[in-house]
């Protein structure tokens, strides 16, 4: 038995179990990247998350043009 996992019936013609996974965000940032020089002017701007995992996750992406 873990924390992720309930202990269940060892027999799994009897029980089945599906868990799901709830991990712990560690850090959140924004990366922010523009171009320089001639227009257009482009800014991408990402929301990123890492879990304790060593997993990230981009939970944003946008591109503007100016």
């Amino acid at each position: 038995m873990s924390a992720d996992r309930p202990d269940t019936d060892t027999d799994p013609l009897t029980s089945f179990v599906i868990g799901l996974e709830n991990p712990t965000v560690q850090q959140k940032f924004k990366i922010r990247a523009r171009s320089i020089g001639g227009a257009p002017n482009v800014t991408g701007t990402a929301i990123v998350e890492d879990n304790k995992q060593g997993a990230f996750y981009v939970n944003s992406y946008v591109v503007q043009s100016n």
